[in-house]
């Protein structure tokens, strides 16, 4: 699946739960505010719709670059190379000391906002079929849009000047003056069988011919004062710009009850304007009775604002006539202040939730040609694992792990006691579907891009590491448990039989192999290495006790909390204590 269809199906995925939490988050702080004056339960509802489409381009945000940062708990605590647990790092000195923990700020808001990755499975035909539907949806409601707009023009193209009657004249200038306008014109048309208003430089009011006739003072108030407070609103263009922000997603039936909510509110807002300005409420309610009485609206197909839309006539009679309380200033302060809030803080919640979608059709995250290449070249690769140059060795690793190329399996795991130095490579820097949460464990050297390859192969290379736990080397062991954590498909994966292998090392004469080996541990959160976990946190090195704290913290053991406790008010290394204060707050028990 290509990049455009990833970030279609991304968006559609996204906006079609989100919108749902935005619109119950609005739609109980419209009820909050159904006493204050209906300008703040409009611009709730623009605020809604905005945050409609902003969540789900948000989730986009995951695919906007070669990133292949992941979310998890832990990832809080450590920079953004790191992923889910402390990265071992260099010392002042060059040498290369114990896990670090790393924070950026208190709260990084990046990463918590950072949308989870899913990886989709290979469904071409179903995706295309999604993808084209959206595109002919889309072009759908272009084309309504483009022939709203033509009958808009058509309205225009039939206004024609008429012989304003002293009274409508002398109304239509009380109303300007009221309404702080000047210059507006107000024109006649065939076409229209209701009063509009058109236009947002030069807005004009288009009356129906019968309007022309004599009719009250008051009746003409009621009716040209409301499309002023349309002009004075600038609800024209603004409603315009809703139409284009509610496009991408006027397939949710929510959106466009948001899309209703506005329109409604934008009708009792004006009216509010020409109660309170042009005529008492009573007044203005019988002349809008008798104005519809007379009148055969039809269906609105051109783009145009008129005194009867929204379809909410009995609505905004009964709010014009009814003798309801109205909230004080500073309640309607309080309760619109308390309303944004909540509305933000569901719509910053729901953020946290966004899903980033990958494709997995090429599981090496190479695109097909790329794949061919590398398969033609893999005996090249395994050939190059002995070379004299440690970087072409660890190029070469690189390169098979990328193409999951199995047959190399048993070249890897002899070269995971190579140690030397080197740059670090950055193999998967590109990659779509997998990388390993840590770039290097003690030092960046072969032997470590042979770990970081063979977890890259994900359950084939389980065995033959496991089998290596008991090497000789240290080296070997170090990086085998490494791997076995790193390796991919997480917990998926099928790593029972490396748990008592795991248990045993932590016994290791080698600290970094026990390091290695409590990492490992829990990533695979297994419940049978608590108790070597909790043996642990007594380890002589600070480096070992800090990251069995992070493995039980990873697996939310409540047993260990009197231990954790123990070592966050009694360890002398710091990071060991800084590391179990982060996993007491992750297991959350009130014990701590």
């Amino acid at each position: 699946m290509d990049r455009t269809n990833e970030i279609a199906l991304t968006f559609l995925l996204n906006a079609v739960w989100q919108i749902i939490v935005v619109t119950l988050a609005a739609s109980i702080c419209a009820r909050l505010l159904r006493d204050a004056p209906a300008r703040y339960r409009h611009a709730l509802w623009v605020v809604a719709l905005m945050l409609s489409i902003a969540l789900p381009l948000w989730s986009l945000y995951s695919l906007s670059g070669d990133s292949t940062e992941t979310f998890s708990p832990s990832s809080t605590l450590t920079t953004p190379q790191e992923n889910s647990a402390p990265a071992a790092a260099r010392n002042s000195t060059g040498q290369f000391s114990g896990p670090v923990v790393v924070r950026e700020s208190l709260f990084p808001l990046k990463t918590i906002l950072q949308p989870r990755r899913q990886t989709l499975p290979n469904l071409p035909s179903i995706t295309l079929i999604l993808v084209i539907a959206y595109a002919i949806f889309l072009l759908y409601r272009l084309n309504t849009l483009w022939r709203a707009w033509r009958q808009t023009q058509v309205i225009r193209r039939s206004v024609h000047t008429r012989a304003i009657p002293d009274e409508m004249q002398r109304v239509a200038e009380r109303c300007g003056v009221l309404f702080n306008l000047k210059n507006v014109q107000i024109k006649c048309s065939s076409k229209v069988n209701a009063p509009v208003t058109i236009g947002w430089h030069k807005p004009i009011i288009i009356l129906p011919e019968s309007f022309y006739a004599t009719l009250p003072a008051e009746t003409l108030a009621s009716v040209i004062g409301h499309e002023m407070a349309h002009i004075a609103r600038r609800d024209f263009a603004l409603n315009l710009v809703y139409e284009f922000l509610r496009l991408p997603i006027s397939f949710h039936p929510l959106a466009n009850l948001a899309t209703r909510q506005i329109n409604r509110t934008r009708e009792l807002a004006c009216d509010e304007l020409v109660a309170g300005r042009v005529l008492a409420a009573d007044a203005y309610a019988r002349s809008l009775v008798l104005v519809a009485s007379s009148l055969t609206t039809p269906a609105k197909h051109a783009y145009s604002l008129g005194v009867f839309d929204a379809d909410i006539l009995e609505e905004r009679i009964m709010r014009l006539i009814e003798k309801r309380g109205r909230l004080s200033v500073r309640a309607t302060r309080f309760l619109l202040a308390a309303s944004f809030s909540l509305l933000l803080t569901t719509t910053l919640a729901a953020s946290v939730f966004s899903l980033g979608l990958r494709a997995a059709e090429h599981e090496s995250g190479l695109t097909p040609e790329q794949t061919s290449k590398e398969q033609v070249d893999a005996p090249e690769k395994i050939r190059a694992l002995i070379s004299a140059d440690a970087v072409e060795r660890a190029s070469a690793a690189c390169a098979l792990g990328r193409r999951r190329a199995v047959e190399a399996i048993p070249s890897l795991i002899q070269m995971l006691g190579d140690d030397t130095a080197i740059e670090p490579v950055k193999c998967w820097a590109e990659n779509r579907t997998w990388s390993q949460a840590l770039d290097t464990f003690k030092q960046a050297s072969p032997g470590e891009e042979a770990a970081i390859a063979l977890a890259a192969m994900g359950q084939p290379a389980i065995e033959p590491l496991v089998a290596v736990l008991g090497h000789a080397n240290a080296s070997v062991r170090r990086n085998a448990a490494w791997a076995i954590g790193e390796v991919s498909g997480g917990r998926i994966a099928k790593r029972e039989a490396a748990v008592e292998p795991l248990r045993s090392a932590l016994s290791d004469s080698d600290e970094w192999v026990r390091m290695a080996a409590a990492r490992a541990l829990g990533e695979i959160q297994d419940e049978r290495g608590v108790e070597s976990l909790l043996t642990a946190l007594s380890d002589g090195s600070g480096s070992v006790r800090e990251l069995a704290a992070w493995a039980l913290g990873e697996m939310k053991e409540s047993r260990a909390v009197q231990s954790l406790g123990a070592m966050l008010l009694e360890d002398e290394h710091a990071e060991a204590r800084q590391m179990a204060a982060w996993a007491l707050g992750e297991i959350q028990d009130p014990k701590a």
